[in-house]
């Protein structure tokens, strides 16, 4: 019985079974039938428009290849079905069958190395980005446990959580959107976030680039005016209608350029309230930060009780002489605010 097993294992394999498992084997590694498989080095974004327009859709089958550990973005902006705009459906799907789905964008971790599987539905233009594990896009270069703020200034509990790249879609490069960042939340309306300088290059938020700028002013010693024109980050679909208290303040590792805004939807007065608005670099260029708060002005004497349409230019200067001058003036107060800011200690070398 032994002498029966052994020569059972060792016989020679029939070469035609061997030749259909070398078949079965290629047809494995090969893309499905309709899938076109897209070639997307690490670090770089291809765009392309399968459809002649956005009332013309399509649906298309790909593959593309990635490493364990590759972040691969998928946006796709609206067509026209049905005479409706409609972010089309994505799908995902990597070895061992894990699938990612959404409309109009997916983000997703490279679990395996291997080939992934995109479905993409009624669609005109795709994109498509590929970062390498430690890509300035996807790693903000900061741990929930490098980050220091105080939050009792505000008697506030303090929440660090690194965010993931949040793209959206644009036709032009680079790509736009969120790259990876560190959030640093002071109770519920004070919060900073901190952002690698070299994602900043590679990922725009919204154009222009507010740095240079922020530098400009930074690196200057006259007062710094409190004008509507002061960077805003990000820019959105809105100005600043109203300024006050532009300041640069110093904190252990950051320099910061710091204002009270209020934003052109908001014309009413007396105001109910005012953004706490600042823009931070750290000393040695590494990383930008953005910081926003909220604040209101206390009632002041001969004021009206109830909010008036449009604009005071009287009522404006005389706010920002009584914030200048009366710590009271706003609640919480700009000292509080300025604290928490201040308090921000993050790893930095000294230029």
């Amino acid at each position: 019985m032994t002498t029966s097993r052994i020569a059972s294992a060792t016989a020679p394999v029939d070469p035609a079974v061997m030749h259909a498992l070398i078949a079965i084997l290629l047809l494995i590694a090969l893309p499905a039938r309709g899938q076109e498989a897209l070639s997307l080095a690490p670090g770089h974004t291809l765009r392309f428009h399968p459809a002649p327009s956005a009332e013309q859709p399509v649906s298309r089958d790909y593959t593309v290849s990635l490493a364990a550990g590759d972040w691969l973005a998928i946006t796709a902006p609206a067509a026209q079905v049905n005479g409706a705009a409609t972010e089309p459906a994505i799908e995902v799907t990597g070895p061992g069958g894990a699938a990612a789905r959404d409309y109009g964008r997916v983000v997703l971790r490279a679990a395996a190395a291997g080939p992934y599987a995109i479905s993409v539905r009624d669609f005109h233009a795709l994109s498509l980005s590929r970062y390498p594990a430690g890509h300035p896009v996807v790693d903000p270069g900061l741990a929930a446990a490098d980050v220091r703020v105080e939050g009792r200034a505000l008697g506030a509990t303090v929440a660090v959580a690194s965010e993931p790249m949040d793209p959206r879609h644009e036709d032009v490069p680079p790509p736009s959107g969120w790259p990876a960042r560190l959030a640093v939340r002071v109770g519920d309306g004070f919060t900073i976030h901190l952002y690698r300088r070299d994602a900043l290059r590679r990922m725009e938020l919204w154009p222009a680039d507010p740095v240079p700028v922020v530098a400009a002013l930074l690196r200057g010693t006259a007062p710094i005016e409190a004008r509507t024109d002061l960077p805003l980050f990000p820019a959105g679909n809105f100005s600043v209608a109203f300024a006050a208290q532009a300041e640069r303040r110093r904190g252990p590792c950051m320099d910061w350029l710091r204002y009270l805004a209020r934003h052109t939807q908001e014309d009413a007065w007396p105001f109910r309230g005012l953004a706490y608005v600042a823009l931070g670099l750290s000393r040695d260029g590494r990383f930008f930060a953005t910081a926003s708060g909220e604040t209101a002005p206390t009632p002041a004497k001969g004021e009206p009780a109830e909010e008036r349409e449009g604009r005071n230019a009287d009522y404006e200067a005389a706010l920002r002489a009584r914030i200048a001058t009366d710590p009271a003036a706003l609640e919480p107060r700009l000292s509080a605010l300025d604290a928490v800011l201040e308090s921000l200690v993050i790893p930095c070398v000294a230029r």
